[in-house]
């Protein structure tokens, strides 16, 4: 069975434009700005930083997921990206809770 070849782009092209003088991708810079803004402006202080920590605890379990899936590559014992995973899970599924709960 062969694999479909991926693109080397994750995202729309339009997202990495850089402009000549700075390798800044200045249309990602211009849609990330526009959405925290928006976010800030819109949001009560209260979902902000419930949105923060899920964002971060998310993260947090892709690369221990990464680093699990990598464990013989990077010479690295599976215990503790997968205790890593399982903490981040077990926190995201608390935080939502505890967001529910409230209201």
């Amino acid at each position: 069975m062969k694999r479909k070849r991926r693109s080397a782009h994750a995202l729309p092209r339009v997202f990495s434009l850089r402009a000549r003088v700075r390798p800044v991708p200045w249309v990602s810079l211009i849609v990330l700005t526009a959405a925290a803004l928006g976010f800030a402006l819109v949001a009560r202080l209260t979902v902000i930083s419930t949105f923060a920590s899920a964002t971060f605890l998310l993260i947090f379990f892709a690369i221990n997921l990464s680093a699990w899936r990598l464990r013989r590559r990077i010479g690295l014992a599976g215990i503790w990206p997968f205790t890593g995973a399982a903490v981040a899970a077990a926190g995201f599924v608390l935080l939502l809770r505890g967001r529910r709960s409230r209201g």
